[in-house]
């Protein structure tokens, strides 16, 4: 069985009761005197008390669908901290797609790209940033993978993407990963290379060209047009590469598309399309 809310709690409680947690004065609220204890040290009526006390669990049938098991999932994950859509398709995932994901955002070509932005800020380790850098690499791979007109057949963007990823898992799987992590290295090089700082944000009009934080949107859009020529063959065009996708965000029908309703099959198409092209033009 996977769990996908609770995980946290159901294993400080194991831990707890295996003598590997000892309870601490400072988080005990009410109950003083067990503080320094272990599971073991406590009094045998407390120890059975804590032994007897019920754990409720909502078990989802394996032949559940999987549209059916994220809806159910987001429905009753209300304790805490709400999952985000990319750690529910984690739960739901297999180590297939779950070490895939992890082997791409963990690469230096990734971290480069994205100026650390996942990391603290003495780049000695990742923050709790809720998988969100896992579905950076898992939507540049599905519309990498998947034409726009299968995407229009999906009910929603996290549908498809929770279909991808079931295919990625599935036995039977049709996806080249080695080739899949060659194109998603590449562009994260050339956008680092070609873009540096601007690389996945949108620069806002005005004096200044403020840049925004990472978007998801402009993130697959940059990164999957860069993605279809060697180093080499941009590099003599990079400046005139950089300002013309700049100049992309005081494009009304651009900048909408990646900053409203991105999971529309229409503004997904643009926004992949209209970088395509722009390349096409520059890069002879």
């Amino acid at each position: 069985m996977q769990v996908v809310d609770g995980v946290q709690r159901l294993t400080t409680v194991k831990r707890f009761m295996s003598d590997e947690l000892r309870l601490s004065e400072d988080d005990l609220e009410y109950l003083h005197d067990f503080a320094g204890d272990t599971f073991s040290n406590l009094d045998s009526a407390t120890r059975r008390r804590f032994q007897s006390t019920q754990i409720v669990a909502h078990v989802i049938e394996p032949q559940t669908p999987d549209e059916v098991k994220y809806d159910i999932f987001n429905r009753v994950n209300t304790g805490g901290s709400p999952l985000k859509a990319q750690e529910i398709r984690h739960c739901m995932s297999k180590s297939r797609s779950r070490d895939f994901l992890r082997e791409l955002v963990e690469g230096h070509n990734f971290n480069e790209a994205t100026q650390y932005a996942f990391w603290n800020k003495t780049k000695t380790e990742r923050r709790n940033h809720r998988m969100s850098d896992r579905e950076l690499a898992l939507r540049f791979c599905a519309f990498r993978t998947v034409s726009i007109d299968e995407y229009s057949e999906a009910t929603s963007l996290d549908s498809f993407l929770l279909e991808f990823t079931r295919r990625i898992d599935s036995p039977a799987s049709d996806i080249n990963l080695r080739r899949l992590a060659t194109l998603f290295d590449r562009s994260m090089i050339n956008c680092e290379k070609i873009l540096g700082d601007a690389a996945f944000r949108r620069w806002l009009p005005g004096p200044e060209r403020r840049r925004g934080p990472i978007n998801r949107a402009v993130f697959e859009s940059q990164a999957l047009a860069l993605s279809r020529y060697p180093l080499e063959r941009l590099l003599p065009f990079k400046k005139e590469i950089l300002e013309s996708f700049r100049e992309l965000f005081n494009d009304p029908i651009y900048d909408s598309a990646v900053r409203s309703a991105t999971g529309d099959p229409k503004r997904v198409q643009l926004r992949l399309e209209i970088p395509r092209d722009l390349l096409r033009k520059v890069v002879t």
